[in-house]
């Protein structure tokens, strides 16, 4: 479930980004106060079982308020499941998405 968030990771800092990638199931009130402390330029969560999905999009409602959230994962393909998140969806093909967040943080 990690393999496209790490292949990301990997296109990401190979194109100068400092990244963080922290474990599955970090607690909201953890991620939170991770952006406070770190003041990271943007914050991207990935949830690729629907059985997550509650807990992620908290998660992204929670930080998007912080500083620009995207996202992406199998939770989220059905439009529906991404209704009111207030975040940037990403989509599935990785270039594109870093692309698509390199060009959203440059505006």
């Amino acid at each position: 479930h990690t393999l496209a968030l790490e292949g990301f990771y990997l296109i990401l800092t190979n194109r100068g980004w400092t990244c963080r990638v922290l474990g599955a199931l970090t607690p909201t009130a953890s991620l939170v106060k991770i952006v406070e402390d770190t003041k990271p330029m943007a914050v991207i969560l990935s949830s690729h079982m629907n059985t997550n999905r509650r807990d992620a999009a908290g998660s992204i409602q929670a930080v998007s308020r912080l500083v620009p959230t995207f996202y992406a994962g199998n939770a989220f393909s059905l439009p529906k499941n991404r209704e009111g998140l207030g975040a940037t969806y990403l989509d599935e093909d990785l270039p594109a998405a870093a692309d698509r967040l390199e060009a959203a943080l440059a505006s």
